[in-house]
């Protein structure tokens, strides 16, 4: 709720790549898509991934308003 009053109503998501970050962020989409927000995008760093550059360009070119991470 704080995230939709303060900064906007378009989310980035990125975590590890977990059940755990998995399921949370299947829990983030269903709050979201109920208060009529948007997922602008969605990411997922494998546990041995070294070279961040990629994921940084990515969430750089994504129009998102609010990143939540679960890392």
């Amino acid at each position: 709720y704080y995230c939709f009053e303060h900064f906007g109503s378009r989310f980035l998501l990125i975590g590890s790549d977990t059940i755990s970050s998995r399921i949370t962020h299947q829990m983030i989409r269903n709050y979201i898509n109920a208060k009529g927000g948007e997922i602008a995008g969605e990411f997922f760093l494998k546990k041995d991934q070294s070279n961040l550059q990629e994921i940084l360009q990515k969430i750089q070119q994504t129009p998102s308003q609010v990143l939540l991470n679960s890392l």
